[in-house]
This record gives structure tokens, sequence and C-alpha cells, in this order.
């Protein structure tokens, strides 16, 4: 439902207010985008993090953030010049890649790495190491248009 939801409500609400089908194509997946950054300090904060609830609630969320990896799928098949089976690949392969990456690497990785900040005790190691470690994912530095 925290998909479904969203993906076609965006979608109707967008064509009652007459917008192109295209542009309601790429609003309703664009509204499934969750944030796993802001859910779990507040589960944290209300020590409720290892409930179950706390872990169905971030799954979700988990999943909703990979569907967002479609995105660019929607917009390619939204365009003007239509779905090319090559077009959609060369735009599937840098997401997918992405993903299969961060997973594979991420897996054995993150515990040793939250395990070294737990060591350190000291206060802003475990935002300076996961922004080190997002940059070190995109590949550079955050972009300005993202800092908020």
């Amino acid at each position: 439902m925290g998909v479904m939801l969203p993906l076609v409500a965006g979608f109707g609400v967008a064509c009652a207010l007459r917008h192109s089908y295209s542009e309601a194509l790429f609003l309703g997946p664009l509204l499934t985008a969750t944030s796993v950054g802001m859910t779990a300090p507040v589960l944290s904060d209300v020590r409720a993090l290892q409930s179950r609830e706390a872990k169905i609630i971030l799954g979700a969320a988990v999943v909703d953030d990979i569907l967002g990896l479609l995105l660019p799928l929607v917009r390619q098949l939204t365009v003007r010049s239509g779905a090319h089976p090559v077009g959609l690949a060369l735009t599937a392969a840098p997401a997918l890649s992405f993903l299969v990456v961060a997973v594979s690497g991420g897996i054995p990785f993150a515990p040793r790495l939250v395990s070294l900040t737990q060591r350190l005790r000291t206060r802003g190691v475990l935002v300076s190491v996961a922004f080190s470690f997002y940059t070190a994912m995109v590949g550079g530095p955050v972009p300005e248009s993202q800092l908020g």
C-alpha cells in the first residue's frame, strides 16, 4: 500500500488536473519515494527501532527506495521517441549496477564500519563516516541542490 497508493493517487490527481499522460506517468512513481534517513531516527528516538513494526516500516521504505530506481525507466517510457529496448537497457543498467554493487559491497562492509565507528566513541563520527561512504558510493561530493 505504501507504494501503490501514492503511485495511483499521484497518477490520478495529475490526470484530473489535466496534465499530460507522460507527466502523470512520471508523477505517480515520484510520489512513492520515502525517507529512510528520517524514519530510522524517529523510530530510534522512541526506542522502537528493534520492534517488529519498525523492521516492517524500514523494510517497506527500502523497497520503496529501490522502486525509485525505476524512475529513469518511467521517464524513458514517456519521452517522445518511445521505448526502444536498447534505450531502456542503457537507462536501467546504471541503476541496477549501483544496486548490485551497493548490496554486495554493503552487506559485508557495513557491519564492520558501524563497529569501527562505535569503538571510536567520538561525537559525530557516524555522520562523518556515513557521508564519506555516500561520497564513495556516488563517486563524488554531494551536489549543492541536495544540501538543502
